[in-house]
């Protein structure tokens, strides 16, 4: 794990080395143990690279990395089944200097160029220089676990793990207004339709399960995406119940042995909930009679319903395992709030990301490097409670009523169901009573002009395996990650997440929609494969909660809603909200705004100049 920056022409400009070298200072959390940097001899491509030892940690680990005297290359991330393909290669009689996974990954990309993408299992973001076809060769894993950005200016192609390596270059930081809107008034810490866009102008990240070529000196980018989700689905009558709960306990069994591989020590997340209680019962159960302690890592909230104590406390008796808690409260989100949205580089959904900033720090000060994360199975296997809506449509249909009643759906009834004078009666009406609302909202007449042009980002799912391939790959699972990558950066930690291995992913999309949601029970096979490993009571929760402060008694703090206002400030001088919006008194505000609208506000607030 790892930071990577960088400078590429595109323009036969030359590259700067100081200013690479000003961009991975800025990221230097993220490899605290060592860092490097390369220029080519003719000054068209600099690399650059901050170290966090994992794997091989020795120099010869380090990066930027050098093979055959042809490749160079930076890399962040894991290759979790680095050690099969080492064997492989070998006896295709390539040699190897280190133990790392970083070498292995060169000589795979020597001896199968692009392709090599197709035998990676793990997270990861690269850059690999070519200097013999003078080619750039980039990819991003299949999920998004690990960043990557980039930017072209001035015939120069930046790239960067996080974005304020851009600023530290003195890049322009602009925000992108159309990806503040959807925030704004919808909760989107994406835009919905261009997923390369990010919330600066002219900043974009590559989209998981793409990589980019660039021929040196030449302006073009090709981009490629080079794995999507399987589209065949099994039927049911092909299916014996038993076996495919055997097939994902190995496949997930599979995915955590691989991912126990490290030269550092590992730990888990541990929540309470259903997956990350999956995870730390698996790892126990791997390590029956070899007197492995595991350590989890846990944020607890005391007196707060949703307080998750006596949950993990199940799962602690039931394993060999120590536990270390942390108590994330007012006092520390209030002083730690300029270091998240810092860590962060872009606007975030709730205070819930303090909490596990928290448990990253806590695991930094037990010294533990590694910890396996519960993320993804949500999207996997329809954890929310929203998909059973999605279930439903795909057994009985869809009516006018539901329609009706689904939001953002009334534009497109319309437009099916009227025509001539009347339907475009009806459509001026709903996109006056839409700009009404919005101005209600506090926006600016000019923001509401803006924002009345953008499409409406509501999606409706018929079918429950589209739905959550839609969430994994264009949905919120990115932001997800993306929360969980800062926060175990801002401390030098690494997650690994088991339920995002590759063929457990490919396995469970196959599977009919009634093997995740049955007989009103959501992820039906998973507790059915793992409830002999899990404590009965986890197995068989029926609420979901995660890790969620009292984030709405937090924001009641008086200096808390000082932050508000100075915030409104901000958002009245960039156009955005009206004047009588800025002067409003938080005080008049309710509960419900306050822990919704205000926080969105603070948020773009927050991260505008």
């Amino acid at each position: 794990m790892c930071g990577i920056a960088g400078q590429i022409s595109l323009s036969g400009k030359k590259v700067t080395l100081s200013q690479v070298e000003s961009m991975t200072n800025a990221i230097a959390h993220r490899g605290p143990d060592g860092f490097g940097h390369w220029i080519d001899s003719e000054e068209q491509i600099c690399l650059g690279h901050r170290r966090l030892s994992i794997i091989d940690l020795s120099n010869f680990g380090d990066q930027p990395m050098h093979y055959l005297d042809r490749y160079t290359i930076v890399f962040n991330g894991e290759i979790y089944n680095y050690i099969e393909i080492k064997q492989q290669l070998l006896t295709l009689g390539y040699t190897f200097k280190s133990n790392s996974d970083t070498e292995v990954l060169l000589a795979l990309y020597d001896h199968k160029k692009s392709k090599c993408l197709e035998d990676l299992e793990g997270m990861f973001a690269f850059v690999i220089y070519d200097k013999v076809e003078k080619k750039i060769f980039i990819a991003r894993d299949r999920f998004g676990e690990k960043p990557f950005f980039y930017k072209v200016e001035d015939g120069i192609f930046y790239f960067a793990s996080e974005i304020k390596a851009f600023w530290a270059n003195g890049l322009s930081k602009e925000m992108d207004m159309e990806t503040a809107f959807y925030f704004l008034n919808y909760g989107r810490v994406h835009h919905p339709t261009d997923r390369e866009k990010t919330f600066f102008k002219e900043i974009f990240k590559l989209k998981p399960s793409h990589s980019i070529e660039i021929q040196r000196g030449v302006k073009e980018i090709i981009q490629k995406e080079y794995w999507s989700l399987p589209s065949d689905e099994l039927k049911e009558t092909d299916l014996i119940v038993d076996k495919v709960k055997d097939e994902f306990f190995h496949l997930f069994e599979a995915s955590i042995k691989r991912r126990l591989r490290s030269d550092v020590p590992i730990g888990s997340s541990l929540s309470g909930g259903l997956d990350s209680s999956a995870v730390v019962c698996m790892i126990d159960y791997l390590n029956k009679g070899q007197n492995f302690s595991q350590n989890t890592f846990s944020a607890r909230f005391p007196g707060f319903a949703k307080d998750e104590g006596q949950f993990m406390e199940l799962v602690l008796n039931k394993t060999n395992a120590t536990p270390y808690y942390t108590f994330p409260d007012k006092e520390g989100f209030i002083e730690n709030f300029q270091k998240l949205c810092f860590h962060q580089d872009e606007p975030f959904g709730s205070a819930s990301i303090y909490a596990q900033y928290e448990v990253m720090r806590l695991a930094k000060e037990n010294n533990v490097t590694v910890l396996l994360d519960g993320q993804g199975a949500d999207e996997l296997l329809g954890g929310y409670m929203f998909y059973a809506n999605t279930y439903n449509r795909e057994l009985y249909g869809d009516n006018v009523v539901n329609t009706i009643q689904s939001k953002g759906s009334i534009k497109n009834l319309i437009k099916s169901t009227f025509s001539g004078a009347y339907k475009r009666y009806l459509d001026k009406k709903i996109e006056k009573s839409y700009k009404d609302n919005l101005l209600k909202n506090g926006y600016s007449h000019q923001f509401v002009e803006f924002a009345s042009k953008l499409s409406e980002p509501n999606e409706i799912h018929y079918s429950l395996n589209k739905h959550l391939g839609h969430d994994l790959m264009n949905g919120n699972l990115e932001d997800l990650l993306r929360y969980a990558d800062r926060n175990s950066m801002a401390h030098s930690r690494e997650v690994r997440l088991p339920f995002l291995d590759k063929n457990l992913v490919e396995f469970l999309m196959k599977l009919p929609s009634s093997y995740k949601i049955r007989n009103n029970w959501s992820k039906w096979i998973q507790r059915e494969a793992f409830k002999n490993i899990l404590p009965e009571e986890i197995t068989w929760r029926t609420d979901k909660i995660g890790y969620e402060p009292p984030q709405k008694d937090w924001m009641k703090d008086d200096r808390v809603k000082e932050v508000i206002v100075e915030g409104k400030r901000k958002l009245l001088k960039a156009g955005i909200i009206t004047k009588k919006e800025a002067e409003r008194n938080p005080e008049a505000v309710n509960a419900n705004e306050i822990n919704d609208n205000s926080w969105y506000q603070l948020m773009i607030a927050s991260y505008i100049n």
